[in-house]
């Protein structure tokens, strides 16, 4: 029914990742950056398929942070609910993907509604490169001072968001964000008049498309257009690396509207159905 994923079994699951590539991006992205056995770095993730006449016909994965992330269009209930099994003893944080699959996955796990910190869905926007429209401005990578206001700012970003709770933990997770965008360069910063009033960065990267997060703007900031600006001026500054696409999922009416004013397209909805603290999952009831 579900299998672990085998050695060289990489280039075929990205093969059948690669149609769905715009609701497969943190599946894409993992794979490429971690390989199938990465056991340590958060985004490292196991992966598990599903066959159909020996060809891969889904792709199941948990990162070792415990986000699970679906792509299996055509499964079944007894996938979820094999997946579910292979789930008992496992730390799990959440589920993110295409609406109908997370929500067949989360009925089937049967957490109750009180252990999550979000379900939505989150409009789901996509922009080929070429078609935007916003003036450029200056961003600049995160530099190593910077560390203490952008632990605040992310904290601030996955609060308000609902990605973590509002809780003092949550400052900790927030400074290993910070800590990775310093180590990794997926951060920009926009500047004006010499004050850094915005942030966008990349959570996913995969082929020619890239995948943004990490939007945020302080409250005595907003409402300037800031955002939508450090969102372009951040893909014009990775567009050299042969980036032509870019997807991302909009948190609110506000960000829908600011995305939407530098060229993105509603294209449909993705799931984040996220726990308040993660937990050791202990089998369907």
């Amino acid at each position: 029914m579900i299998r672990p994923a085998r050695a060289g079994e990489e280039d075929a699951i990205l093969s059948f990742l690669k149609p769905h590539a715009h609701s497969s991006m943190f599946l894409m992205s993992n794979l490429l950056a971690h390989g199938l056995f990465d056991q340590d770095a958060p985004h490292g993730s196991t992966y598990l398929v599903t066959e159909d006449d020996d060809q891969i016909s889904g792709v199941l994965g948990l990162t070792n942070s415990g986000y699970l992330m679906v792509q299996c269009p055509s499964a079944d209930m007894a996938v979820w609910e094999a997946f579910a099994d292979w789930l008992i003893g496992k730390k799990i944080a959440g589920a993110t993907g295409v609406v109908d699959q997370v929500n067949a996955l989360t009925a089937v796990l049967g957490l109750p509604e009180n252990v999550y910190n979000m379900v939505r869905d989150e409009p789901f926007y996509h922009l080929s490169l070429d078609q935007m429209t916003a003036p450029e401005c200056h961003v600049r990578p995160v530099r190593a001072d910077d560390l203490d206001f952008l632990t605040d700012w992310i904290k601030s970003y996955v609060v308000e968001t609902g990605i973590e709770p509002d809780v003092p933990a949550t400052h900790d997770v927030a400074r290993a964000r910070a800590v990775q965008a310093l180590k990794e360069d997926n951060v920009r910063l926009l500047c004006k008049d010499g004050v850094v009033v915005a942030m966008a960065g990349i959570n996913a990267r995969a082929g020619d498309t890239v995948q943004i997060g990490q939007v945020y703007t302080p409250p005595e900031h907003r409402g300037k257009g800031y955002a939508g600006k450090a969102v372009a001026n951040l893909l014009r500054d990775v567009a050299p690396d042969g980036i032509k696409e870019t997807v991302l999922f909009a948190a609110s009416e506000q960000a829908a509207r600011a995305y939407e004013r530098i060229g993105y397209v509603h294209k449909g909805y993705y799931k984040m159905a996220l726990l308040s603290e993660r937990q050791i999952y202990r089998g369907r009831t």
